[in-house]
């Protein structure tokens, strides 16, 4: 069955296409099992987190995680800014795949934030990011590896679909008028 893309609204800030873009990332977060919120071109949410795991909601009700984990969206959030295009890596902090995928939208680039998903390797290997978020901020190491033992499990290639899809469910998005516009392509 071949599936046709309706033309979104472009991206603004009023209560309509705000439902629009929560209800794309709430699918596509439902859809692929991966966390997903829209940041402004400066950086900071346009939309709340579609897809929280328990593991997110620890991580965000802690200070001292919170801010840890905004310092490594940041890094990858200037890096697809510098280079207008989409952006995957291992975070430092926690050890999952997160990426950012930009989103051309007159003249203005907003940018995906997702992921939050394990790679397909034993649980002991985040053990380690377990015990060192543990001791930068108090939680409980016992806690996080129940909650690393929960997120969904993704090989790089599935991800680098996933950014795909939502590429696809993106570009309607990106584009005002049905006119073309740069697509940015996930890392190989």
């Amino acid at each position: 069955m071949e599936r046709t893309l309706i033309p979104a609204p472009a991206v603004s800030e009023t209560r309509q296409q705000l439902r629009y873009l929560q209800n794309t990332q709430d699918n596509f977060a439902r859809t692929t099992g991966m966390a997903i919120c829209l940041l402004r071109p400066n950086g900071r949410p346009l939309t709340p987190t579609s897809g929280r795991t328990q593991l997110y909601n620890t991580l965000m009700n802690d200070a001292a995680a919170a801010s840890l984990c905004r310092e490594s969206f940041a890094k990858l959030h200037a890096l697809a800014r510098k280079t207008r295009k989409a952006q995957m890596c291992i975070c430092e902090v926690t050890g999952l795949r997160i990426a950012v995928v930009p989103l051309l939208v007159d003249g203005d680039y907003y940018y995906w934030l997702t992921g939050q998903v394990r790679e397909a390797v034993h649980l002991d290997h985040y053990d380690s990011f377990a015990i060192q978020l543990a001791h930068a901020t108090g939680l409980s190491s016992k806690q996080l590896k129940i909650q690393y033992c929960s997120l969904p499990e993704l090989s790089q290639a599935q991800f680098a679909r996933n950014l795909r899809l939502l590429q696809a469910v993106g570009v309607p998005a990106a584009v005002p008028g049905g006119t073309s516009a740069e697509r940015a392509r996930p890392p190989a």
